[in-house]
């Protein structure tokens, strides 16, 4: 009777453990985060990460989120777009691009706290090729930590004097 119980009770403890698929939402930023920026001639922005394997983003007490660096990257390149749109201030001049590869994103959990790292690779149309590493907390939860992480990189991203310049010209 009891090692049936405890069996049951095992079982329902362990349902509650895996990994689950997270797929980084885009966390809004308010408008006041990135300055409004000159470019010069329309600029794209593309996902140069093709590794598409699963990562463990985030794992703590038996949960851990899983998705992949193609993923994560599409969503930095939707924010990047939104964020162009939002305060890039167009002027006539030459077309310009952006890659952009996200190769390490990770949350954890420390003390009722997430701290979220991400870095990811900026590669210009004029042969400029660089790294960005930010850091993000919360104490929300890890799912927003991550999000979190990918905006704060769209923020690193339109404050990197680099950037700026190539857009400028």
């Amino acid at each position: 009777m009891y090692y049936r119980l405890s069996a049951l009770l095992l079982f329902t403890l362990l349902t509650g453990c895996g990994t689950i698929a997270f797929d980084p939402p885009v966390f809004e930023l308010a408008p006041s985060k990135i300055a409004d920026f000159p470019t010069s001639g329309t600029v794209t922005i593309e996902n140069a990460q093709p590794a598409t394997e699963p990562v463990i983003l985030h794992s703590q007490s038996g949960i851990r989120l899983q998705s992949n660096y193609h993923e994560v990257t599409k969503t930095m390149v939707t924010q990047a777009r939104f964020e162009l749109a939002r305060h890039g201030k167009v002027s006539a001049g030459s077309n310009k691009t952006i890659d952009l590869k996200v190769t390490h994103l990770e949350s954890r959990y420390i003390f009722f706290y997430w701290k979220g790292t991400m870095t990811f690779t900026v590669s210009l149309g004029d042969g400029q090729r660089f790294d960005i590493t930010v850091n993000h907390a919360t104490g929300a939860s890890a799912q927003q930590d991550l999000s979190g992480s990918i905006a704060d990189g769209v923020v690193a991203l339109y404050q990197n004097q680099q950037v700026l310049d190539y857009l400028a010209r």
